[in-house]
């Protein structure tokens, strides 16, 4: 299974609505649309493909277009460990020397 994010989505989107829209492109195993605490759409969502084929070709097909008038953007998922984190604004990765 891979797992797409698929963010900026219009306010309005629904659960049923968003399913249909990528489930042109395969086998949705799973879709979440993410909430604050208040209840708030944060106009993002995960979407689970069966195989990484589908979840690849939803990302090339749907990134950069349209959700009525909200461009979208849409990324594979990182694993949990697969993330490295940005130096921060203005920081450089220190190097240090090696004691030969």
């Amino acid at each position: 299974m891979s797992r797409l994010i698929a963010k900026n989505l219009p306010l309005s989107i629904t659960q049923d609505k968003l399913r249909n829209v990528f489930s042109t492109k395969g086998f949705i195993t799973d879709l979440q649309l993410k909430y604050t605490k208040d209840g708030k759409f944060r106009g993002f969502a995960y979407i689970g493909f069966k195989t990484e084929t589908e979840a690849e070709n939803a990302r090339n097909y749907y990134n950069d277009t349209y959700i009525g008038a909200a461009k979208i953007q849409v990324q594979m998922c990182t694993g949990l460990g697969d993330h490295q984190p940005k130096p921060k604004h203005g920081q450089r990765e220190q190097i240090v020397p090696s004691e030969d």
